[in-house]
């Protein structure tokens, strides 16, 4: 006899997490910088850089086949879409490419005033264009990708049924109050799961959290909106094109 919901399951599952391994795979360029220093100050004693680098992808891809599980499960109940996953899509992702990516854009570059006005003083170094290009491509498919398959997909379908669960166990898709609070909540996880990688390359200073805490934060409301609102892969689309300010202001800077 064949268990139909365990295929549907698995239709929903197994190509977010391709899709999230493939962002994983990319993290060491984006990672090598602050990897050598962990190296150069003694972190991770007997290792080598390759094997550091091995072995930091270890919890991410972990993370990634949690997320894709989560919301695999809890998704198709909550009205949120995935083209990837075919759930819950009610037309092309052409239509929703161009508030994508000029959404994402337009927060890249308000993110990337508000460091310079705000924290211009704690970033006085300039990255070489190998750093920036490793950046820029870690922060298009680990970011577009794996991050938004763990939170938006994982983290956000977990919260938002939990809010259902708690004060609209009858509605039939998740309520205008319940959605903006989730996407606050998961848009502040968010920021505070990229303190652990800003510590590997300088003290977590209070300018330094609330830089990070801040401008992360900012970004992941936009994901968080057109993840609830259109798709996991808006969202994927915006993540990565704000990433492609953050270089092109990197350069310019």
């Amino acid at each position: 006899m064949i268990d139909h919901t365990a295929r549907s399951f698995a239709r929903r599952f197994w190509p977010l997490v391709a899709l999230g391994l493939v962002g994983v795979a990319s993290l060491p360029l984006a990672m090598l910088p602050a990897l050598r220093i962990v190296l150069r100050n003694g972190y991770a004693p007997g290792l080598s850089l390759s094997a550091l680098a091995a072995l930091s992808l270890i919890q991410p891809a972990l993370l990634v086949i949690a997320g894709a599980a989560v919301g695999a499960a809890l998704a198709p109940r909550l009205g949120f879409t995935s083209h990837v996953a075919r759930v819950n899509v009610h037309g092309g992702f052409a239509k929703e490419l161009p508030l994508a990516i000029a959404s994402g854009l337009a927060i890249g570059m308000a993110v990337a005033a508000l460091d310079f006005a705000l924290f211009q003083h704690a970033t006085q170094r300039m990255p070489s264009m190998r750093t920036i290009a490793g950046g820029l491509a870690g922060g298009i498919l680990y970011g577009g990708l794996a991050e938004e398959i763990m939170m938006r997909w994982g983290v956000m379908s977990f919260v938002a049924w939990l809010g259902m669960r708690m004060f609209a166990r009858n509605a039939s898709a998740v309520p205008a109050p319940i959605g903006a609070a989730v996407i606050v909540i998961v848009a502040l996880l968010f920021a505070a799961g990229h303190l652990p990688a800003a510590a590997m390359t300088t003290p977590l200073t209070f300018v330094v959290v609330a830089r990070t805490l801040l401008l992360n934060a900012v970004a992941g409301l936009l994901f968080g909106w057109l993840f609830w609102r259109r798709s996991l892969e808006s969202a994927m689309v915006a993540h990565a094109s704000v990433h492609v300010v953050f270089a092109v202001a990197q350069m310019l800077g």
